[in-house]
């Protein structure tokens, strides 16, 4: 934050040395038109015309200055704010990152298998333990339907019908299948919320 600060002040530093020169220069001429006012010697018109129109000109080359100085100033703070912002929103962003690697942590380390499924049955997510229960090949099926896994020994399973049932009950809707005298447990239910349903989530356990 002070890196950033300091470049953006420093243009509009540079120009209040610069008003500040000027401003020497005027109060200088000032002095010295006075000073030839004053004087017993005559100074011819066109001397006195001239150091005028510089007067003038370094007078309004001041002002104009001193604006451009301020709209700096006013950008500069206007740029420090949005910096601000943009930190704090880059914080919450890193907030937001922390909390989904953290749940993405949970979901991978669940010894529970979760396959999650789209309202059309399409595989859009699974853990570690769902492709140990089910086999590597759902590796295979990711955003393809449910109903082409087959698990080797339970060839005959039909997922597609699972889904199904699930879409169609308001209740959980369970399942098994027998792999090398081991039984495999499923269990599915919809994923609601207030815009409809979202989806079906299957869990299995041994």
């Amino acid at each position: 934050m002070t890196k950033s600060k300091s470049t953006v002040a420093k243009p509009y530093q540079l120009l209040q040395i610069e008003n500040n020169r000027l401003k020497e220069r005027i109060i200088a001429l000032e002095s010295e038109v006075k000073g030839r006012n004053s004087s017993v010697v005559d100074v011819p018109n066109e001397k006195l015309n001239a150091d005028s129109r510089i007067f003038e000109l370094v007078k309004h080359k001041d002002k104009a200055l001193t604006e451009y100085s301020e709209r700096m100033e006013q950008k500069a703070r206007e740029l420090e704010s949005l910096v601000q912002e943009l930190n704090s929103r880059n914080d919450e962003l890193a907030n937001g990152m922390a909390v989904l690697r953290l749940y993405q942590m949970m979901f991978e380390n669940e010894p529970t298998g979760i396959v999650g499924m789209d309202k059309d049955g399409r595989v859009i997510q699974f853990n570690s333990a769902a492709v140990k229960y089910l086999g590597v090949s759902l590796h295979s099926l990711r955003l393809r339907s449910i109903g082409e896994l087959r698990v080797e020994g339970a060839e005959d399973f039909d997922f597609e019908d699972l889904f199904e049932r699930a879409i169609d009950s308001d209740e959980d809707v369970l399942s098994e299948f027998v792999v090398a005298d081991k039984t495999i447990n499923l269990r599915c239910y919809r994923l609601d919320d207030p815009a409809g349903l979202r989806g079906i989530v299957m869990r299995i356990s041994d």
